[in-house]
């Protein structure tokens, strides 16, 4: 089965499974977007600095996580380092990137049925280039 992972390149761990309405797809939001900065010249004129890589961003949320698994990424995100990202639901590829934000975790209301609190976290990260 596909899974995702995150962590120090050659120690990445699967991340909890994320949960879908029954039928539906693994769908986590990738943005790419092009590296492209601006200067102001004296005579008031713009120059573009446009780099060649365009890195990645990927948004990770988790509806139902017990505090064990909020404990296992709130530890990845206190790395506060580069990180590979390997999604095994598109490909194999690992792609450097670090944390920029993450919210959570947040208690959800109790609608599971479950007897043990359950939380939301999410987790954006961005591609490197490297």
């Amino acid at each position: 089965m596909a899974v995702i992972k995150l962590g120090i390149l050659g120690s990445e761990v699967t991340l909890p499974e994320m949960k879908y309405f029954p039928g539906g797809d693994v769908e986590i939001p990738t943005d790419c977007s092009k590296n492209v900065s601006e200067e102001k010249m004296l005579d008031g004129s713009s120059s573009f600095n446009i780099d060649s890589i365009h890195p990645r961003a990927f948004r990770l949320e988790w509806d139902e996580l017990t505090w064990a698994e909020v404990e296992a990424l709130q530890a990845l995100v206190d790395l506060n380092v580069e990180l590979n990202y390997i999604n095994e639901f598109t490909d194999s590829v690992g792609y450097p990137v670090v944390v920029l934000t993450f919210s959570g975790p947040t208690p959800i209301a109790e609608t599971t049925g479950q007897a043990a609190i359950l939380y939301k976290f999410s987790i954006e990260l961005k591609g490197t280039g490297g």
